[in-house]
């Protein structure tokens, strides 16, 4: 999530140890790993090529989203956050829209296991007014325009003011 922090595991032992954690059959080793990925690859081609990684950036991405979209929302939530800006950067990652898959993929797990506490939070974040802007692009992939949409229904349900203000 620490931007200056990503050139140290955007390493290709690191990246091979994420791919295998990524395959993991319990979600939330297999969530926090593809986090990971995302906020790497979110760095760019370029970025990840000088990594020396097995595996191309494309490819990788590629992984990354048929993992994401296999997944299955836990009964349960499974992590916490204070605060929805690691997301941000990766919502408006458009080169990569698998990064942004896992990232509405995730604000969707929290936000649909704890309303009361996380869509107040996306609203104060600004998140809100993001997936909006990307429901509202025609060029996001459609899986993750869907997932917006989603979000934005729920916050909607969840009266959240500036949602209902502003349906997609």
């Amino acid at each position: 999530e620490v931007p200056e922090l990503r050139s140290y595991l955007l390493k290709a032992a690191f990246i091979d140890l994420l791919r295998n954690l990524l395959h993991s059959s319990q979600i939330d080793v297999s969530y926090f790993a593809a986090g990971i990925m995302a906020h790497l690859a979110s760095q760019g081609e370029v970025a990840w090529a000088q990594s020396g990684a097995a595996i191309g950036w494309q490819a990788a991405l590629a992984e990354l989203g048929a993992v994401v979209a296999g997944w299955q929302a836990p009964d349960g939530e499974m992590v916490a956050y204070r605060s929805f800006h690691p997301f941000l950067s990766l919502l408006q990652c458009f080169q990569a829209p698998q990064v942004q898959l896992w990232a509405v993929w995730a604000i969707h797990h929290v936000c649909t296991k704890n309303a009361p506490r996380y869509c107040p939070m996306l609203e104060t974040d600004q998140g809100s007014q993001l997936l909006r802007q990307m429901y509202n692009r025609p060029d996001v992939n459609p899986q993750v325009q869907a997932i917006c949409a989603d979000i934005l229904a729920l916050l909607r349900h969840n009266s959240c003011p500036m949602v209902s203000e502003s349906s997609p």
